[in-house]
């Protein structure tokens, strides 16, 4: 794009150069032509060609000049949607980089939040089981050879399966609720019969 304008300038210095050499050319040789007024018809038929050829030549190179114009004004605006395609194209690919990344995040903070449920749990695992030992009905010794969980992804799995399992527990909970007062009102009807 760059060289192309260089080009384009260049050319366009080269026609201006051109351009004002013929004006310079067409202004000496009308001074000439005037001076010549006075000499031979032939001569001043030489002169009067070679100033209009001269004026042909200034107008095509003018011609020259707003059509190198013309085209470097058409590449700067293809050049220009051409970086404005660029430019959508990397917001885009930033706003989908954002979108991975507050994901992740969201992933991290979800591991982080069931493996202290997992820790809890535990803990009051630990608990309970400790008070049913002092009461005699379990033995923990027995329970502590079982290996605890160390793999992450099986405490991963351990935390997924009690939160699932605490869900089923409510639903369920829920739905006794529901049969219990729908079997009240049901119990109200018949006994208004």
């Amino acid at each position: 794009m760059q060289i192309l304008q260089n080009t384009m300038a260049k050319e366009k210095e080269l026609c201006v150069q051109k351009l004002a050499a013929a004006e310079n050319e067409t202004q000496g040789l009308t001074v000439k032509l005037q001076e010549a007024s006075c000499g031979s018809a032939e001569l001043q038929r030489y002169y009067s060609e070679k100033a209009l050829s001269l004026e042909q030549e200034r107008d095509q190179l003018a011609q020259e000049i707003e059509q190198l114009h013309a085209n470097l004004m058409q590449e700067k605006d293809t050049s220009l949607k051409v970086l404005q395609a660029k430019e959508k194209e990397a917001l885009k690919s930033h706003k989908l980089y954002k979108h991975a990344e507050n994901q992740r995040r969201a992933l991290v903070f979800q591991k982080t939040y069931l493996t202290q449920q997992v820790n809890s749990f535990f803990y009051t695992q630990q608990a309970a089981l400790n008070i049913l030992q002092e009461m005699g009905q379990v033995n923990v010794a027995a329970l502590h050879s079982i290996k605890p969980i160390d793999s992450p992804k099986q405490k991963f799995r351990a935390s997924v399966w009690t939160v699932i399992g605490a869900l089923r527990i409510l639903k369920l909970w829920k739905r006794r609720k529901l049969t219990i007062r729908h079997s009240e009102a049901w119990e109200g009807i018949h006994e208004l019969k």
